[in-house]
């Protein structure tokens, strides 16, 4: 189930965030490169609820996030962005000029 795109940028990069819901067993991860060959899943605002199943009447916990879908390749690229931020961040903090 997907609604509510939401849209970051990440400097120039932009992650595609739509909302899912799932029965996963715990808490999905908040990355997630293992499962899939070709994309690595990026999850923000984890939350768990519960939910009384339609069919049954049977009360369900169940798990709704956030999720962006990006290639192994991309996500290589996302990792420095974020590194390369991080950096600028603490040479400013630090009186740095890089």
């Amino acid at each position: 189930m997907t609604s509510d795109k939401q849209d970051k940028e990440v400097n120039t990069m932009t992650l595609n965030f739509t909302h899912h819901e799932g029965s996963w067993d715990k808490e999905p991860a908040t990355v997630d490169a293992t499962s899939s060959a070709t994309v690595v899943y990026i999850r923000k605002n984890i939350e768990q609820f519960t939910k009384t199943d339609q069919q049954t009447g049977e009360e369900v916990t169940l798990w709704g996030y956030d999720e962006a879908q990006i290639s192994h390749s991309d996500y290589a690229l996302y990792l420095s962005e974020e590194n390369a931020a991080d950096i600028a961040y603490v040479a400013i903090m630090a009186g740095i000029d890089l």
